[in-house]
């Protein structure tokens, strides 16, 4: 039997679902085969088994553009992000899981994670609450992460407050950097976490997206319809 080891060096999260629209104009998963390592690291077959993750793939329209959603075999949510954002969750998904560690597979049925996010963007804005997720971050970053997700819908936090809630409150920089590397926004709310003043600092979906979803939740800004 031979081994791969799957190439990630192109965005492959965003292969499309056969029958969508953007199938033919994405790039697709590439493989070559793995060199046999150290003799101590080789299987009776003589080559090296390279742990890998199986995830499924799908897209999902919404106001504020096309996201694509990762979940694994489980049904657990392991990465969203927007198709216009794909070289952030490239990054998010070699960091987390390896640049050779990720196999994904087109979805049979709608997932969860995809049933939630569109009641979300209908207008359920607590749709999102209780849908299970998994991260592969350092045990800090999902300490925060665990934290923004006990910041209610329709509430905002400082990262000052955040690193208060976590019980580090002189870590507001770190905090800050672990918000940023959240590979699950939306349903992991980064976008609720705004500067001490009030004012709305950086997202890594884009200033107008995290706009929109506070807006979405019911924080005063008026949602003007679709972004994209």
């Amino acid at each position: 039997m031979q081994v791969f080891e799957i190439d990630i060096g192109t965005p492959c999260h965003r292969v499309a679902a056969a029958g969508s629209k953007n199938y033919a104009s994405l790039p697709t998963l590439t493989a070559k085969p793995l060199r046999a390592l150290a003799s101590s690291r080789l299987s009776p077959a003589g080559v090296t088994r390279v742990p890998v993750h199986v995830f499924v793939r799908e897209q999902q329209e919404t106001p504020t553009g096309l996201v694509h959603i990762i979940t694994d075999d489980q049904d657990r949510l392991r990465a969203v992000e927007w198709d216009d954002h794909g070289r952030r969750m490239q990054t998010l998904l070699r960091r987390h899981y390896g640049a050779a560690g990720i196999e994904f597979r087109a979805a049979t049925a709608p997932s969860a994670a995809r049933i939630a996010l569109q009641a979300y963007f209908a207008g359920d804005i607590h749709a999102l609450a209780q849908l299970p997720t998994e991260t592969n971050g350092t045990a800090f970053q999902r300490l925060v992460w665990q934290a923004l997700c006990e910041i209610p819908a329709g509430e905002t936090l400082s990262y000052s407050g955040l690193a208060a809630k976590i019980g580090r409150p002189s870590a507001t920089r770190a905090v800050g950097l672990a918000n940023g590397s959240n590979p699950i926004p939306i349903v992991v709310p980064c976008h609720r976490v705004i500067g001490a003043d009030g004012s709305l600092t950086g997202f890594g979906g884009g200033m107008e997206r995290k706009r929109w979803l506070l807006a979405h939740e019911g924080r005063g800004l008026p949602v003007q319809g679709e972004l994209l």
